[in-house]
């Protein structure tokens, strides 16, 4: 879990939305060992940017969609549509992908600090693939958000040379008249 929250002049946490999501995110804990990181906002740059993991996966989910919605290529209002959403969402994947990056960088550090002694008596390869397995769901997130991200920035060129393409025979239709 990873949430913006203040610190009172007492040094307590203020109690506002973030404080009652920790202590639920702590009761589905109960029993569990974590591992809590405190950090100041300002040292994690562009912190307001960041997605909450519930929002990334819901707007990866949504990306995926969206690559994967059928446009029909004969009807070129379809396509325009397509290509004009399409654009909509291409800055905000890449939002995603730096986003999922993040997490998975933070889940490496964690992973890291927390690593237990038998592992890091192991060779570096044996420790990288200890990480990468400990890792893995956010390897998955950022390697899926990356793609995405690549498979819109191809499809809205795709579109966009369709559309061209459809301009250029209608130029053409219009020079034989």
């Amino acid at each position: 879990m990873t949430t913006l929250t203040t610190v009172t002049d007492n040094g307590q946490l203020l109690r506002d939305a973030s404080f009652a999501a920790i202590v639920a995110e702590l009761h589905a804990l109960s029993g569990k060992q974590v591992v809590i990181t405190i950090n100041d906002a300002a040292s994690v740059a562009r912190t307001f940017d960041v997605l909450s993991p519930d929002e990334l996966i819901e707007r990866i989910t949504h990306l995926d969609k969206l690559a994967g919605t059928h446009v029909e290529y004969t009807n070129i209002n379809a396509v325009l549509d397509m290509l004009n959403e399409l654009s909509g969402w291409l800055s905000e994947a890449g939002r995603v992908q730096a986003c999922a990056k993040y997490y998975m960088l933070t889940a490496h550090e964690m992973t890291m600090a927390t690593m237990p002694e038998h592992v890091r008596s192991l060779s570096i390869t044996e420790r990288r693939a200890w990480v990468a397995a400990k890792c893995a769901a956010w390897e998955s997130q950022y390697e899926r958000a990356e793609r995405l991200t690549a498979a819109i920035t191809h499809r809205c060129d795709h579109l966009r040379t369709f559309v061209s393409y459809e301009k250029e025979l209608a130029k053409a239709a219009i020079q034989q008249v």
